[in-house]
């Protein structure tokens, strides 16, 4: 067995200082979770639509929100993010348990105001329009049948705001005049 003297010893911590890099003081972003009810609207609330209708969904969210008993303003926490994003997705019932996610083309969306990206999801982008986060886009409805717009499948409401600093906004909503508070059910004759 070999032994190791004092100096191979302080030897092998010496080179090891030398060989290890340094660690940063890693402190994780803050993370704000605001429940904030009604965020996103079907703006006519009908439960009942004709082949080609559009559905207009409208997000207006203020920039100041109440956060554990103090108003912060989203915006400035998140490094002065001018936009935010709701994600959703169109499905449609079958006959089935599980529905059928619909992906739709950028010609089936009409846009008012803000962008909606058609890649995945719906991603629809509200920009910071001065007090208010803001977005408003239509779905032409091209085919009959029973539908509901959600996040995705069984998944809370939730708005994120865009960071410039790493700080995380997540904004937990429901649906405005809605049955049920993370859906809104529709039906297309």
């Amino acid at each position: 067995m070999i032994k190791l003297s004092t100096f191979s010893w302080s030897l092998v911590f010496v080179c090891a200082g030398f060989c290890c890099p340094e660690e940063d003081d890693y402190i994780e972003p803050a993370t704000y979770t605001i429940e904030t009810p009604e965020l996103i609207e079907i703006t006519d609330s009908r439960t009942t639509y004709a082949l080609n209708d559009t559905i207009w969904i409208k997000t207006e969210v203020p920039v100041n929100l109440e956060h554990q008993d103090e108003i912060i303003n989203i915006s400035e926490v998140t490094g002065n993010s001018d936009r935010l994003y709701a994600y959703l997705d169109l499905y449609q019932q079958t006959g089935f348990e599980n529905p059928t996610l619909l992906s739709l083309s950028p010609d089936e969306v009409i846009i008012r105001e803000g962008e909606v990206s058609t890649n995945s999801a719906l991603i629809a982008t509200a920009f910071l329009n001065g007090q208010n986060f803001q977005s408003e886009f239509g779905i032409v409805l091209k085919q009959p049948g029973e539908f509901f717009i959600s996040s995705y499948y069984q998944q809370p409401l939730n708005l994120l705001v865009d960071t410039n600093n790493g700080v995380l906004v997540y904004l937990l909503t429901t649906f405005k005049d809605s049955d049920e508070p993370d859906l809104f059910r529709f039906t297309v004759e």
